[in-house]
């Protein structure tokens, strides 16, 4: 994946695929219409490949939804797994301002279930087990004596 600007609206965005130039269907309808608009159509300028997108001295902040899922899988050590990685991807397109709102529901679900995927590896010590080991262990002790 290669980071580039829209031939459309030149706004930074990273293809799919090395070949894309519009950073949505929006801006790839956009230019379509444009170029259907012209008094020639075979000669409607049609836009060179978009140049990479030079990246900036300081790294952007990661959105909100990002960062909490990153600290959720790091915390609990499955950030590095498959599934850490699978649900860390999914909260980057939900992030994305571009998603439509069906796509954000149907990511936001897929997201819940790679997470929970990536943390069903990881043993979970539930505290009230703790507590109630102790006082079974303090009950016995007080019967036998």
């Amino acid at each position: 994946m290669v980071a580039r600007n829209c031939a459309h609206c030149g706004e930074p965005f990273v293809g799919q695929r090395t070949t894309a130039k519009y950073c949505s269907k929006r801006c790839r309808v956009g230019a379509s219409r444009a170029r259907k608009r012209s008094d020639n159509p075979d000669l409607a300028p049609i836009s060179p490949l978009p140049t990479p997108v030079t990246p900036s001295a300081e790294p952007a902040e990661p959105h909100p939804l990002v960062a909490a899922t990153e600290r959720t899988l790091r915390e609990a050590g499955v950030l590095d797994t498959v599934d850490g990685q699978r649900a860390m991807l999914l909260a980057e397109r939900m992030a994305n301002p571009r998603e439509a709102g069906t796509a954000v529901a149907t990511l936001s679900n897929r997201l819940h279930e790679a997470v929970e995927a990536a943390l069903s590896s990881v043993t979970r010590v539930d505290r009230m087990d703790e507590v109630t080991k102790r006082r079974d262990e303090k009950l016995r002790q007080a019967r036998g004596a």
